[in-house]
């Protein structure tokens, strides 16, 4: 699993994300995820709001999914994994891998599916080529 993902984000877990038990509270694993996401397209040189002005090429999540086989807790150090899971002619699949710095232990796993879109016209479309190369 770890060794499928291409790209790592280290994230600290800060207090405010913790529940009273100084768990992750689980809605900001989705955050923790868009931050690993927008980490590999600055890597790419290609930040997401540099694609969509230079481009006009957009995407939205239309499913999200989230597993979780153990606890993160306040002042953790994870590393968020990111990998390709499917491309297909208007959306691709990326899986994150969430585990604690310097263990192999997969504490989450999620998958988003997101589509190309249309914002003029309220509707999904192909991908670019643009972001299949960045896939």
């Amino acid at each position: 699993m770890k060794l499928d993902c291409i790209f790592f984000e280290p994230i600290r877990v800060r207090y405010a994300e913790v529940d009273k038990q100084g768990i992750v509270y689980n809605g900001h694993y989705a955050t923790y995820t868009e931050v690993c996401f927008s980490a590999y397209m600055r890597s790419k040189g290609m930040p997401y709001n540099k694609m969509v002005e230079e481009t006009g090429f957009e995407i939205i999540n239309v499913k999200s999914s989230f597993e979780y086989f153990g606890s993160v807790y306040e002042e953790d150090l994870i590393e968020v994994g990111l990998k390709v899971v499917r491309v297909g002619e208007k959306s691709f699949t990326l899986g994150f891998e969430i585990y604690r710095s310097g263990e192999d232990k997969l504490l989450v796993y999620s998958e988003y599916v997101f589509a190309g879109y249309d914002s003029a016209k309220h509707k999904s479309r192909p991908l670019s080529d643009l972001m299949r190369s960045l896939l």
